[in-house]
């Protein structure tokens, strides 16, 4: 039962280790480095300011939280049956 709540807690954590550098993703897509300002870039790739990169990263970044989300959600889960499996077999036992 141990392994099951090991589980359970280690995807959480991962799941919220991914789900910050998703929203940290997120919230630096509209921004320029600043090394790529000072030295006066204003094109990445070959497209004007990078927006096509910075959509597509924007767009990944956001499948990426959404991931990270429902992996959350699916170790909670695994947590929950863990505490009722737990919590049956000691009602059965007294």
């Amino acid at each position: 039962m141990n392994s099951v709540l090991a589980t359970g807690l280690q995807g959480i954590n991962k799941s919220m280790d991914g789900a910050v550098k998703a929203a940290n993703d997120i919230a630096r897509a509209g921004q320029i480095s600043p090394t790529a300002n000072a030295a006066g870039i204003t094109e990445v790739n070959g497209q004007g300011s990078g927006e096509v990169n910075l959509q597509m990263d924007l767009a990944e970044s956001m499948v990426d939280l959404k991931v990270y989300e429902q992996s959350y959600k699916a170790s909670a889960k695994v947590l929950e049956v863990a505490t009722e499996t737990v919590g049956t077999l000691l009602d059965i036992k007294t």
